[in-house]
């Protein structure tokens, strides 16, 4: 019985998430709290999505700008995100995300580079570490950041080398270097990749719009800021 009650919330949260109302999925899984509070998973779904609260577009699609749920969502966030990492200090993602939240809503940038460069080093076959400080690094190139920018994502592509955006931001790296023939072959890479298919988990879905990108996206992308620069001899 304990069993269908606890997937009945679960169910449901899943079917509001995929229907980007996450204040209303966040509603469902606070149910299904007495069933897993010690599951670290539990945690991080929750953290994420209160993550979610705080995106500027969405709270204006949903004409809740005016409301308090971005406020509650960055304190919030960092809570339940802290408390995934207490119960599983092994996975990446709690970790992750809370120097996410302290680069995004709280403008803590050093800490969160701290934060992503120990994970980098703590899990070396996890790609969005070093990704996250490419990305950080690239709004900083010009202040000498783009060679940083552009090994990170190289690591980065080394442990995931179907990720078109990872490719696409090595690009823009390459081009802050002025190394432009580098960059129109990561571009090509980036437009050549195949689609990658877009996990259901909270997490590893935000990961993917964050640091995959789709391929008319990228295009863009391109188009927008980088192919004049590139049909130059």
């Amino acid at each position: 019985m304990r069993h269908s009650v606890y997937s009945i919330f679960f169910e449901r949260a899943d079917a509001l998430e995929q229907d980007r109302r996450w204040d209303e999925a966040l509603n469902w899984l606070y149910q299904a709290h007495r069933w897993v509070s010690n599951d670290p998973q539990y945690w991080l779904r929750l953290g994420v999505l209160s993550f979610r609260l705080t995106d500027r577009p969405w709270l204006e699609g949903r004409q809740l700008s005016g409301s308090h749920l971005a406020d509650m969502g960055a304190l919030n966030a960092e809570v339940y995100l802290e408390r995934a990492e207490r119960l599983d200090p092994s996975l990446p993602e709690p970790a992750f995300w809370r120097a996410w939240v302290r680069h995004r809503l709280l403008g803590e940038r050093e800490a969160a580079c701290r934060q992503w460069l120990e994970l980098a080093e703590r899990h070396p076959h996890w790609p969005y570490a070093p990704a996250a400080l490419a990305r950080l690094e690239l709004v900083e190139a010009e202040r000498g950041y783009a060679q940083r920018a552009r090994e990170h994502l190289r690591q980065a592509i080394r442990r995931l080398p179907e990720s078109p955006r990872l490719h696409y931001d090595l690009g823009a790296a390459l081009v802050a270097c002025e190394e432009i023939e580098p960059a129109r072959e990561a571009f090509r890479q980036a437009l050549s990749c195949p689609p990658m298919a877009w996990p259901q988990a909270t997490s590893a879905r935000l990961l993917a719009e964050e640091f995959h990108g789709t391929r008319e996206a990228l295009q863009d992308l391109i188009a927008r800021y980088y192919a004049p620069m590139l049909e130059r001899d």
